[in-house]
Parts: C-alpha cells; sequence; structure tokens
C-alpha cells in the first residue's frame, strides 16, 4: 500500500514537473489543438440538433402554443367550449389562449372580368378564423407578415393569406397557387355550405411552419357568421403555458379532470404528426452519425499527439528508470499529464460554446427554410463527449509510456 502511495506521489510529482518545464509554446499548442476537437465534437453535432430545436420552436411560436384542443374523431367542433376555456384559465401555469375555427374554401382571383363559363384561377384551401387579439398573446404569428398587414379585432371582409397561397416563394406541389395577388386585391371565397363572399387581401405572411403558409386567415367572428354557427363552437384551441417543454405535465391536468373524454388533448410535439416525427427522428440520427464520426477523428488526433508527445520522451523516460522511479510512476505521470491537457481544452472549449456560440447562434441563427438553425446543446449531450474525450486522454497517456516503461533502460536512453 505504502509503496502504491509513493508511485502516486512520485507520478503527480513528475507530471507537475513536465508541464512546468515542458516547452511552453507546445503546451499551448496541444490544448489549442485540442480545444478545436472539443469544439468539433460538440458545435457540429449541436448545430444539427439545433435545426430541430429550431424547428420546434417555430412551430410552438406561431402555431401550437404548449398544447392544442380539438374535437374527437367523431365530433366537427368543441362542445361547450366556454367551460373548457373557464377550466384552461384555472391551470397553473396558463398563459394565454387562442380560439379557432378552420374550414375548407375555394378562393378564386380573376372572378369578374372572365368570360362566362370560361374556368378562372382558383384554389382549394383551409381558411382559418381566429381573434386576432387573442391569438397575438398566444402566439407570434402576426408578427410574420411580409406584404401589408395582419388582422385586426373589427376586420369583417378582410383576409390574410399565406406565402404559399398568394405564391411568394415556394408554391403548392398539387394545385396552383393564387398567382398574381397582391394586398389591396380582391377574392372571391366559396365556402363548403355554398356561402359565396367577396375578400380584401389585406396582407400576406410567411412563417417557418410551411402548415400556415397553406392556410388563408380571417377574424374569428366572420368565420361565425359565414358559417352560421351562433353558439361557441371551435374547431381548435392553442393554449400558452409558462414551459411548452412540460407539457405532458400540463396535459395531465385535463386527463385527470376527464376532459381527456370529451377532447383530442395533444402536446405540441403530439400534434406534429408521424410525418415530421420522422423528419426529426432522422435528423437526431444524421447527428449522431456525424457526432460518432467526430468522436472517432477527435479522439484518433487527440491519442496521436499525446503519443508523440510521449514518445519522443522516450529517452527522458529511461533516465527515470535508471535512477530509481517505478514503471507506475511514470505510466502515471503522462496519464495525468493527458488529463491535464484535456481538461483544460474542456474548460477552453465550454467558455467558448456557453459564454459565445450559443448566445451568439441564439441571437443570429442561421437561416434555413423551415428553422433558423442554433446550436443545442443538453447537459447529457456535452457529458457524454467529455467522458470520452477524457478516456481517450487517459488511454492516450499510458499506452506509450506503458511501452516505453517496459522496455530495457539502456535501449530507452540509447534510443535503441
Amino acid at each position: 500500500m505504502h509503496q502504491i502511495f509513493q508511485s502516486c506521489r512520485v507520478g503527480c510529482f513528475l507530471a507537475l514537473r513536465s508541464v512546468k518545464r515542458g516547452n511552453r509554446y507546445v503546451t499551448i499548442l496541444i490544448i489549442v489543438i485540442m480545444t478545436l476537437i472539443f469544439l468539433n465534437l460538440v458545435a457540429v453535432g449541436g448545430l444539427l440538433l439545433g435545426l430541430i430545436q429550431g424547428a420546434n420552436i417555430a412551430y410552438i411560436r406561431d402555431f401550437s402554443g404548449s398544447l392544442l384542443v380539438e374535437p374527437r374523431t367523431d365530433k366537427n367542433f368543441i362542445e361547450k367550449s366556454i367551460d373548457l376555456i373557464d377550466f384552461i384559465k384555472s391551470l397553473p401555469g396558463f398563459m394565454a389562449y387562442s380560439p379557432r375555427i378552420s374550414t375548407g374554401v375555394k378562393l378564386e382571383t380573376d372572378y369578374k372580368n372572365r368570360p362566362a363559363g370560361m374556368k378562372g384561377q382558383s384554389i382549394g384551401a383551409t381558411i382559418v378564423g381566429i381573434d386576432p387579439v387573442l391569438d397575438a398573446m398566444t402566439t407570434a404569428f402576426s408578427q410574420r407578415v411580409i406584404e401589408g398587414r395582419f388582422l385586426r379585432p373589427d376586420d369583417r371582409d378582410k383576409i390574410v393569406l399565406g406565402s404559399v397561397l398568394a405564391a411568394r416563394g415556394a408554391t403548392i406541389s398539387i394545385g396552383e397557387s393564387l398567382k398574381e395577388v397582391n394586398v389591396g386585391d380582391k377574392v372571391l371565397a366559396t365556402f363548403g355550405n355554398g356561402v359565396r363572399r367577396e375578400y380584401e387581401v389585406v396582407g400576406i405572411v410567411k412563417s417557418k411552419v410551411n402548415l400556415l403558409n397553406l392556410k388563408a386567415f380571417m377574424n374569428l367572428r366572420e368565420a361565425r357568421d359565414v358559417l352560421n354557427i351562433r353558439d361557441n363552437r371551435l374547431t381548435q384551441i392553442a393554449i400558452k403555458t409558462n414551459d411548452p417543454f412540460n407539457a405532458p405535465a400540463f396535459k395531465k391536468y385535463f386527463t385527470d379532470a376527464g376532459y381527456d373524454k370529451d377532447y383530442v388533448i395533444k402536446t405540441w410535439d403530439e400534434s406534429l404528426g408521424s410525418f415530421v416525427n420522422d423528419i426529426n427522428s432522422s435528423f437526431n440520427l444524421i447527428a449522431d452519425i456525424v457526432g460518432g464520426i467526430g468522436l472517432v477523428v477527435g479522439g484518433i488526433t487527440i491519442f496521436i499527439l499525446i503519443f508523440v508527445n510521449a514518445v519522443s520522451k522516450r529517452r527522458y523516460i529511461g533516465v527515470l528508470k535508471a535512477c530509481g522511479i517505478t514503471p507506475a510512476a511514470i505510466v502515471l505521470s503522462y496519464v495525468l499529464q493527458g488529463l491535464f491537457y484535456t481538461m483544460i481544452a474542456v474548460l477552453l472549449g465550454s467558455m467558448i460554446i456557453y459564454g459565445f456560440l450559443i448566445p451568439y447562434y441564439d441571437k443570429h441563427p442561421v437561416i434555413f427554410p423551415f428553422a433558423e438553425g442554433i446550436i443545442y446543446v443538453t447537459t447529457p449531450y456535452i457529458t457524454v463527449r467529455i467522458i470520452i474525450i477524457m478516456f481517450v486522454a487517459i488511454l492516450s497517456g499510458f499506452v506509450p509510456a506503458y511501452m516505453i516503461a517496459k522496455e530495457n533502460t539502456l535501449n530507452a536512453i540509447l534510443g535503441r
């Protein structure tokens, strides 16, 4: 036991002296390279994960809130919505809600001047009736206007078109967009119940959530009037809470009260649908593959750096053995050196990631068509990479030192 303790003391002493007496430029270079390796391991995978997170945040921010309440499949509307909304308002963590009514509609643009019997420009779409005030409290969708303005509470003959419907950017793959539609133009809307009304386009909106770009929007009161809804029935309620990523806990209030029997309660991620969830899973898989390759490349690079550093001191190790230093103490000193370089690199890399990269990309995200890319790093994600890098550092210091320490002392000194 005393010999083990003595070897540890000597190993720590040798590691400290080697770091202090070593070439400072070489030490700095090793730390800089290992810091860059750590940043590559964490930041690249974090950016891929950030794409998913950015898309999810956009979905929550512009459309779903934390939860969506919808009617059961055998119902067309949410019944007794007043009682349900009163219950929602009473829940801890509640912030706002947005009542909505959706219905199918056919929109036409050149209906006034076209010859009789001639087919004009029209498209089938979904139109959503919203309360502009309540929706602005629940989502940021009203801030996505690219032309004109958003709906106002007193608008009755006005609509807002999604960018895809108005042929701004992407077009619909099935059917056609309403080409050459501008703010101030009139469109004719034919609803499923046969009602036909003329509306003025007051704005065009474009969101990262492409689902919204495919729709048109009108005032909730106008939708009730057109569909002849004289009570408080709705087709959807979006709920905003203080923590959207804790939506399952908020949903439990509904299930405990038995509301899940009368309505379909979905958290934001459940409402995404299997297609979007499959895309998210694919991106997660890509992030894991890229991260795995990065870990292998980074681990090999760290191993080479520390290995070369140890092998270059082969004669020094031979002299230490000749002076009576045990092989265990020599091996421990190089393991500690590897850990020292790695710990400094991890500390510097973490400071750069959390102190600069994450705040920077939160304020200046990378713009993608479907998301605002950020760097998203979870504690488990970075912890796994730190553990692996530490393990590689230990192995990188142990292997060359052990190989040289067990050599013939004279051969090590003479470099044979």
